[in-house]
């Protein structure tokens, strides 16, 4: 269904988003780092693609640059139960 809303919507920021996460959670690691990366590039201050980004980097194994995407989406002032999300992954990353 993502598939088709990406065709119907190609530029949709959420859509990609959520695509990329559906990627990470299929252990397609490097597909959704790349989508992630290309979100934090498009939308700078969006909180959610910084941690979805971190979390990517994470699965990687690169802690360097997961936790630099990890704080910076907690500089954008995530809603409390991302930050949450957030706070508890950079602990596990650390």
């Amino acid at each position: 269904m993502v598939q088709m809303a990406r065709r119907q919507f190609p530029d949709s920021s959420e859509i990609l988003d959520t695509l990329g996460w559906i990627y990470l959670k299929k252990d397609m690691v490097e597909s959704a780092s790349q989508i992630f990366e290309d979100l934090v590039k498009k939308e700078p201050a969006n909180p959610t693609f910084h941690y979805h980004y971190g979390a990517a980097l994470a699965h990687k194994g690169d802690k360097a640059a997961a936790l630099k995407e990890l704080n910076l989406a907690l500089k954008y002032n995530p809603g409390k139960g991302e930050q949450e999300e957030i706070r508890d992954l950079i602990k596990k990353v650390l």
